[in-house]
């Protein structure tokens, strides 16, 4: 009688037992071996893509950290421009409006003055 090792991995060749009659792998074992095998090379293939996929990622959020406080700087750039701007045209405005007032201040009083100096000069 041949001896017998356990393995729980290995199926036997005629019955899919859980022993083993030879010292090696069945054909079958290996068939499952290298499946298993290629199976785990698929998958470290597959981590070491989603690494690097992590890495691009993070130099990419780097650059794009540097290219958000860019942007700020120039936004907060813009906001000064933008008052500077609308200080100097509220002045702008503002005598613009005081010109108009004061045009339209000597227009009524000379009409005032059209109508009341031949009235007082019919009345002498």
């Amino acid at each position: 009688m041949s001896e017998r090792r356990y393995d729980p991995h290995i199926p036997k060749n005629g019955g899919g037992g859980m022993y083993n009659d030879d010292a090696g792998a069945t054909s079958g074992g290996n068939a499952n071996i290298n499946k298993i095998q290629s199976d785990i090379d698929d998958t470290r293939r597959i981590m070491r893509e989603n690494i690097e996929a992590v890495r691009e990622r993070g130099e990419g959020l780097t650059s794009l950290e540097g290219k958000t406080d860019m942007l700020s700087q120039q936004a907060q750039g813009f906001k000064r421009g933008a008052n500077n701007v609308r200080k100097v045209s509220s002045i702008y405005y503002e005598w613009k409006d005081m010109k108009m007032r004061i045009i339209i201040g000597v227009g009524l009083i000379i009409i005032i003055l059209l109508i009341v100096i031949p009235i007082i000069v019919k009345n002498k």
